[in-house]
């Protein structure tokens, strides 16, 4: 069903772009390597707010970041998700890999057992408004890179309230009023022992206030994960 969805939307989008030619900064994003993309774009690297810790590659302040983003959530550009979900592999092995064995094997179980890689979840509602899942196909992207000490989890996590776009909210309190409660771990035993005692990667777009990751990241430790790790394309 998704994969038709975006089959769909990749012939209208062609249909617009005989009309309307995509913008330079698209076309160029699409045929380029990774590492080209890495030096096109702004920074952005581990950020804090608050008592949150997560990892961004590209500052959302910049437009060519933007284009990006808009290219992998409103369109499901999936050649320019491809580049995004190599480097997003590529910072969380790095960064992983800056901790040492011990201190991520004492909270974990056996090291035989992988890290589990969720997206932040859509409600059905915004699936079918959409015809598919961008946190979903960037995860996806993402897990192609990682080693097989990697797990892709995309079921375990669900939103189970929908909510107003986070981006309509303008206060910074609202939005954790507006997210709270809306997620839960998925109703059943294998996915509650899936998430009991590993570390978690958790993946979004784009981290603004970090109101939705928070919420996301208390769900999962509340249900026994060990640790979660945030990142995103943009802050």
């Amino acid at each position: 069903m998704q994969n038709n969805s975006l089959k769909i939307k990749a012939l209208f989008h062609g249909a617009l772009d005989l009309l309307f030619p995509p913008d330079t900064h698209t076309t160029q994003f699409e045929h380029t390597s990774s590492e080209d993309l890495w030096r096109l774009l702004v920074h952005s690297g581990i950020q804090e707010i608050g008592t949150l810790r997560f990892t961004s590659l590209f500052a959302y302040a910049d437009e060519k970041t933007k284009s990006v983003v808009w290219e992998i959530k409103y369109y499901g550009n999936q050649k320019i998700t491809e580049i995004v979900g190599r480097l997003l592999a590529q910072e969380i092995q790095k960064e992983l890999s800056t901790r040492t064995q011990k201190e991520l094997h004492t909270k974990l179980r056996p090291k035989s057992e992988p890290f589990i890689v969720i997206p932040i979840p859509l409600t059905q509602k915004r699936i079918r408004e959409r015809g598919y899942h961008h946190t979903e196909l960037i995860a996806k992207a993402t897990i192609q890179h990682l080693p097989d000490t990697f797990e892709y989890a995309g079921s375990v996590l669900r939103k189970i309230r929908h909510t107003p776009k986070q981006s309509s909210v303008e206060d910074r309190q609202d939005r954790f009023k507006n997210i709270r409660g809306a997620f839960a771990i998925a109703d059943s035993a294998e996915n509650s022992e899936k998430v009991r005692g590993r570390h978690i990667i958790l993946l979004d777009d784009v981290i603004t206030t970090g109101a939705t990751v928070a919420e996301a990241k208390r769900v999962l430790l509340a249900a026994g994960a060990a640790s979660v790790s945030i990142f995103s394309i943009a802050h």
